[in-house]
């Protein structure tokens, strides 16, 4: 029986792999500069995730109180996919000629894809990475956290209301640096990213103090009520609220366009 349940295993694993090789070969234009493996990424998440999120690729992030105009300089705020939540209230995306606005409030996860990983390229999305930390996320959007934790045979529950930390994966689908320098970089950088994925070399690595690890921990368990693994509902009022009324000058926009925010 046991090993019937690792060869499904082993086959499921080689079934993920075959998929993601079959995208990318269909996909892969080598005179396509960074483009195709965004969207490589984008429909192969739409296979495994599409039931819970929306994909959105080049698209940028703003936060509900405007401050990613002082972070970020103009574009930089753009990330090569957003995961967004399906249960997001308002669903908003801004679009403005081939521009994409998301509000933070509403993403899931963002990931920064690349072809290779070198050491300045993994520096520049952390850098990204670092600079999106700081921007603010409703404290409200999703709900109250409920933590346990075990000793023994005891459990104990604690309820945080806090805001819900929005994971931050970089995908690389082969590397040009080494594990010294890799180790390095990432640790200086600790407390910015949850996942780095080397397709190629079939790793993933995760940040010890990520949200994606508290899965993975056999003595605490997080989980959140009507939240986790899909939020029942994701709140995006607030963004709705400071951007677009108090902030935005809305104007008439061409057929296609959502909204101009100035």
């Amino acid at each position: 029986m046991s090993d019937n349940k690792e060869s499904l295993i082993r086959n499921a694993i080689q079934q993920v792999k075959n998929r993601f090789e079959e995208i990318r070969r269909s996909n892969y234009n080598p005179n396509t500069k960074g483009y195709n493996y965004e969207k490589i990424c984008k429909e192969f998440f739409e296979i495994y995730l599409g039931s819970l999120y929306e994909f959105h690729i080049r698209a940028s992030v703003v936060d509900y109180e405007g401050k990613y105009n002082v972070v970020f300089k103009q574009g930089e705020n753009e990330f090569d996919v957003v995961a967004t939540y399906k249960t997001a209230i308002p669903k908003i995306v801004l679009e403005v000629g081939d521009s994409k606005f998301i509000p933070l409030d509403a993403v899931a996860f963002i990931a920064e894809i690349e072809q290779t990983l070198d050491k300045n390229r993994l520096k520049k999305d952390l850098e990204k990475f670092k600079k999106l930390s700081t921007l603010p996320v409703s404290r409200d959007r999703i709900g109250t956290l409920i933590w346990k934790s075990r000793k023994g045979d005891k459990w104990k529950e604690k309820f945080i209301k806090e805001d819900v930390p929005i994971p931050k994966i970089s995908i690389y689908y082969e590397r040009k640096i080494n594990e010294q320098s890799l180790t390095k970089t990432l640790n200086s950088y600790k407390g910015y990213w949850d996942a780095i994925v080397l397709v190629k070399d079939e790793i993933l690595l995760l940040n010890p103090d990520s949200v994606l690890n508290y899965g993975f921990k056999s003595d605490q368990i997080i989980h959140k009520k009507d939240s986790l693994p899909i939020p029942i509902r994701v709140l995006t009022v607030n963004f709705f609220i400071n951007s677009l009324l108090s902030e935005a000058e809305m104007e008439n926009v061409s057929a296609g366009d959502s909204f101009v925010i100035k």
